[in-house]
This record gives C-alpha cells, sequence and structure tokens, in this order.
C-alpha cells in the first residue's frame, strides 16, 4: 500500500499543469476565441461567458448598451451575422434571446448570474457546467487541453490497487468471515480509487503551452500601453474584439466588475420591466430601466 501511494504521488506530479512563460508582448490577437483564452489561463468560471459575450457584441451577435444609467444591457440586434458559431457560442445567443424573449434586453448582470459558480437553483449549475464542457470540447477539438492527462497512470494505478486488495482480503480472512474480508478489501478499494482523482484534471498540450505564452504576451503588452485601464474601457466601449481578450486574460478588472452580479437575488422581468429579487428575504427589490436605444422592437426566433 506504500508503494502504491508514492506512485499515485509521483503521479500526480508528473501530471500536474505546466505553466507557459510569456512571449514577446505584442497587440496581435491570435486565432483562439476568448473563452478558450480564459480556459488556458485558468479563470474559464469566472471571466470564460462575459468574454464570450464581449466577443459576440464585437462581431455582431449581440449589442452592449452603455447608456443605461451606468448599467450595461445587452440587446438583440436586427440581423444575426452569416457566421457559424461554437456550440458554446450559440448557447450563449440562446440564453440571450431565451432572457430577453419579449422586451428586446437584458441586464448583463442578469445574464452572468445564470453562469456564476456557486449557483442555488440546479439548472444554474446545469447550463454552468454545460457551458464549461463545451469550451473545454473546443480546447480539446483545437489540440490545445489533453481531456485526461493521466489516462495511462490511471490504469496501470487501478490495476495495481489490486495488489493490497488481494493482501488484505488473505490478512482479514484468517480471522474475520470471508464476506466481511471482501466487504472490507472492497471498501479499501473503493478509497484507493478515489485517490485516482488526483489524476484527472486537463492539462496543456504542447500547442496548448505555446498559445497561453502568445496570449500572456498581449496581456503583458496590454498591461504596458495601458497602465491606468484607459485603453481597455475604450476597446470595451467601442465593442473592439480585444475587450473579450483582455477579460479573458484577468487584464481588465475594470471591464470585468460590469459584468459581476449584484448580490444573489434572482432576476426577474415580471410586470414589464427586470428587477432584483431578494427570494424569502425583505431587500427591496431593484429596478432597471429601459436602455437608451431608439427602438426595442426586435426580431426573436
Amino acid at each position: 500500500l506504500a508503494c502504491w501511494l508514492l506512485l499515485l504521488g509521483y503521479s500526480a506530479v508528473a501530471a500536474r499543469p505546466r505553466w507557459s512563460r510569456a512571449r514577446s508582448p505584442s497587440l496581435a490577437l491570435r486565432d483562439e476565441p476568448p473563452a478558450v483564452v480564459s480556459l488556458l489561463a485558468g479563470r474559464a468560471g469566472r471571466d470564460g461567458f462575459p468574454a464570450t459575450l464581449l466577443d459576440l457584441a464585437a462581431r455582431g451577435w449581440l449589442v452592449l448598451d452603455h447608456g443605461n444609467g451606468g448599467q450595461l444591457a445587452c440587446l438583440l440586434p436586427d440581423r444575426a451575422p452569416a457566421e457559424r458559431l461554437a456550440p458554446y457560442e450559440a448557447m450563449a445567443v440562446a440564453h440571450v434571446t431565451a432572457r430577453a424573449s419579449g422586451s428586446g434586453w437584458v441586464p448583463v448582470a442578469a445574464l452572468v448570474a445564470d453562469f456564476r459558480p456557486g449557483g442555488r437553483r440546479r439548472h444554474v449549475e446545469d447550463d454552468l457546467h454545460r457551458f464549461a464542457a463545451q469550451v473545454r470540447s473546443e480546447a480539446v477539438r483545437r489540440g490545445l487541453v489533453s481531456r485526461l492527462p493521466g489516462g495511462p497512470p490511471l490504469l496501470i494505478l487501478g490495476v495495481l490497487g489490486l495488489v493490497p486488495l488481494a493482501l488484505a482480503a488473505g490478512a482479514l480472512a484468517r480471522t474475520h468471515s470471508a464476506a466481511d474480508a471482501f466487504l472490507t478489501a472492497a471498501g479499501l478499494y473503493l478509497v484507493l480509487l478515489s485517490c485516482l482523482r488526483l489524476l484527472r484534471r486537463d492539462r496543456l498540450t504542447r500547442a496548448g503551452r505555446a498559445a497561453l505564452a502568445g496570449w500572456l504576451g498581449f496581456r503583458t503588452a496590454l498591461t504596458d500601453l495601458d497602465r491606468a485601464g484607459v485603453l481597455r474601457t475604450a476597446l470595451f466601449i467601442s465593442g473592439d474584439r480585444r475587450a473579450g481578450y483582455a477579460v479573458a486574460l484577468g487584464a481588465a478588472p475594470a471591464v470585468a466588475a460590469a459584468f459581476r452580479p449584484d448580490g444573489d437575488g434572482a432576476w426577474s422581468s415580471h410586470g414589464g420591466w427586470w428587477h432584483q429579487v431578494d427570494v424569502g428575504g425583505t431587500r427591496r427589490a431593484r429596478r432597471w430601466r429601459q436602455p437608451a436605444v431608439a427602438e426595442i422592437g426586435r426580431a426573436h426566433v
């Protein structure tokens, strides 16, 4: 058993994710989408969905309105671009369409509230896991992430774990019944198998580390050029694609703050206006005005 634990520790160290050093600073964009970049940088759960919304808005799939009393709202465009979306991007557009049905707009805080870790409702967790799984599948398809980096060690350690199982069963059979010995050894084997979860994690491939190194160079260039964050906010307001990548890399905290949900209350459009309700509490509902856009009438799918 001690030998098996040593092998497990060695395999866990060998399969740990490897970080990449930044390349020379450059603001040039690469081929990877922002959500995949957030996964490479280890920020998918926090910034993957906001970065996707920013990128979709820059490509014409959504409209972000900044004139709503300092609050940010998301609207549906009159016409969608003739472009094929990745599954997770199609999921984001469908989510906006469903939430904005009827009024044609929705606060981004209400959108992001459905894609944040630790959601209290079951469907929130399901949406978050499905979105994250689709982003991971896209990274695997591009050859940037290995889905099960510890695959061979998992199989080898699983088979070698039968040795302590057999020894434990043989020792217990001398003083206990065969059924008790088998159940105790089987329980030990389940504990050993649960330890193998240390190896079940994503790992960047060689191409993934090279891509991350390039994007870290982008982050360095953006940070060095814009110490005060003025440029990053300007990219956000102007709809530049680089704003999505800046959020995905954690280089634009002021922009990312606009997508942070305010509190844990549920969002509802009942009554014709968006408001946040504290379910079961006494907090006063918070109302949102109509976005400052000439016409809200939209064609919905």
